[in-house]
């Protein structure tokens, strides 16, 4: 019998490493292992449009004017369009200034826009807020669309357009920018008006009107009514019986002019109980208080002729029949 060899050390070695062999006897001496994979390039992201400016997110063009003094109306057309992203409540400003460089009228709201993105609108409309008064006395107009008014100190949505009164688009540097009078601004001292040569008179027809002359005297525009109190007791013109007002004057810096003007009493039958009239220039007519006039103030006797209108003869029954 053949004797078993018992497994040595050495044996055992050798088939250990024999074994490592066969199983990297397939694989390939120069693959190298897999390099992780490469990170993709984010997804590009679209460039975000430049907003559009405050004063640039309204256009307006094409803009033409035209006033009718004897019914005091303005007609404005003009194209409007809304290039901002979003759309936006705005208002349509309009400012007169005269041939001084004063502001005649300031702030007045000629239109209210409402446009959604992109939207354009052609609109032709009236207002009566300019006077045939100031008109008058404008020399050009500043047109611009305001953001929440149509102040001053309010942010504008568009560029300033400049025109004359004959509707021409003037350029933009053409005028400096508009002055305000002290008597707006409140800096003006003493009264603004010298009052003089008033005189009441009364017509066939029983209508009151007023003649007198007013003189500016501050260095700039100032705007203001003529108020006629009627008292009965000259020594307190603080309880007056009726008061009657004339329509807003403007005047430019040393103007001097003579007026006539029809009053109105609140009730006319009061003509008849008055013997004492009381005159002064105001801002806000006749609403001022006597002690914070913008004039001097003249305290006259009624003529003995001016009398309440006589009441209108009702007809007959007789004739009704």
């Amino acid at each position: 019998m053949r004797e078993k060899v018992p497994f040595t050390p050495l044996v055992r070695c050798v088939l250990v490493v024999t074994g490592i062999a066969v199983l990297h006897a397939g694989c390939k001496k120069d693959e190298q292992p897999a390099a992780p994979p490469t990170p993709s390039a984010p997804p590009a992201v679209a460039a975000r449009a430049a907003p559009v400016p405050p004063e640039e997110t309204y256009t307006l063009s094409n803009v033409r004017l035209r006033y009718d003094e004897n019914e005091s109306k303005l007609t404005l057309s003009y194209d409007v369009r809304n290039q901002g992203a979003q759309r936006v409540r705005a208002l349509l400003c309009l400012d007169s200034v005269d041939k001084e460089g004063y502001l005649v009228e300031q702030g007045n709201v000629f239109d209210r826009l409402s446009l959604r993105a992109g939207d354009s609108d052609q609109v032709t409309d009236e207002s009566d807020f300019l006077s045939a008064e100031s008109w008058r006395a404008a020399e050009f107009f500043r047109l611009y669309v305001g953001k929440t008014s149509c102040l001053p100190t309010a942010e504008r949505l568009s560029a300033l357009i400049l025109m004359d009164k004959s509707g021409q688009e003037l350029p933009t540097d053409a005028r400096p920018e508009p002055k305000v009078s002290p008597a707006d601004s409140g800096e003006a001292t003493g009264p603004w008006f010298k009052l003089e040569e008033v005189q009441l008179t009364q017509n066939e027809q029983d209508e009151v009107t007023v003649a007198y002359k007013v003189t500016n005297l501050v260095k700039g525009r100032v705007t203001g009514h003529l108020c006629v109190r009627l008292i009965d007791d000259k020594r307190c013109d603080c309880k007056s019986l009726d008061y009657a007002e004339s329509p807003a004057l403007t005047q430019g810096s040393g103007a001097s002019e003579r007026r006539t003007s029809r009053l109105e009493l609140t009730h006319e039958e009061n003509w008849d109980k008055g013997h004492y009239l009381v005159a002064y220039m105001a801002q806000l007519g006749c609403t001022t208080p006597v002690e914070q006039s913008a004039s001097n103030v003249l305290t006259l006797l009624k003529p003995r002729n001016i009398h309440a209108p006589a009441k209108p003869e009702e007809p007959d029954a007789e004739e009704e029949h």
